[in-house]
């Protein structure tokens, strides 16, 4: 079955910062950007003060998504963390119990996802898209049974992927050292 992402969600865009981030007084709130959304954590962000923040604060299973550019989706977890989408980002908070936060993530950013955020974009250059086309989006709810799956094959597969690019550097370091070594010798 297929469903509007506006009918079980609610989108909104990330704050709208009025001037460059640099321009702002430091303080206790981290801000989270597009890029950010690429790093394994959100532990390196600008924090700064803004007034009313609790009106515009992420809440643990808020779902973040590039408004332009690359389209990626990554859920908020920090439960301890204070802080805020940039208006680069769109927030996607779920609003049915039959649908997982990491289930959309995972669809947003597989191929067919990303496919289908293509299609309602509405620039060539740099890839854009409203709110009201990313509320059109048709998503395939499965099951809640199936949605667990889904997301445990994808977190294994994202761990497996993981460990095979540290064992990649790994083995070009011991290459490198071994040349190293070699030539180092030869060398002498």
């Amino acid at each position: 079955m297929k469903i509007k992402l506006g009918d079980f969600t609610e989108v909104k865009s990330g704050y709208s910062l009025k001037s460059s981030l640099t321009n702002y007084e430091k303080g206790d709130i981290n801000v989270i950007q597009a890029q950010d959304l690429k790093v394994p954590d959100f532990t390196d962000l600008l924090k700064i003060t803004i007034p009313n923040s609790e009106k515009h604060a992420l809440i643990p299973g808020d779902i973040l998504l590039s408004a332009r550019g690359e389209f990626v989706a990554r859920v908020f977890r920090e439960k301890r963390l204070k802080a805020i989408a940039s208006s680069s980002l769109f927030i996607v908070r779920v609003k049915s119990p039959k649908v997982m936060p990491e289930y959309l993530v995972h669809y947003l950013n597989s191929r067919t996802g990303q496919s289908q955020l293509e299609r309602a974009s509405t620039s060539t250059y740099i890839k854009s898209i409203s709110k009201t086309n990313l509320d059109e989006l048709e998503i395939p709810i499965i099951p809640l049974k199936e949605q667990e799956l889904v997301v445990r094959l994808a977190n294994n597969l994202q761990s497996q992927h993981e460990k095979y690019v540290k064992k990649t550097k790994m083995i070009d370091a011991i290459f490198d050292a071994s040349i190293s070594k070699l030539i180092t010798k030869e060398l002498k």
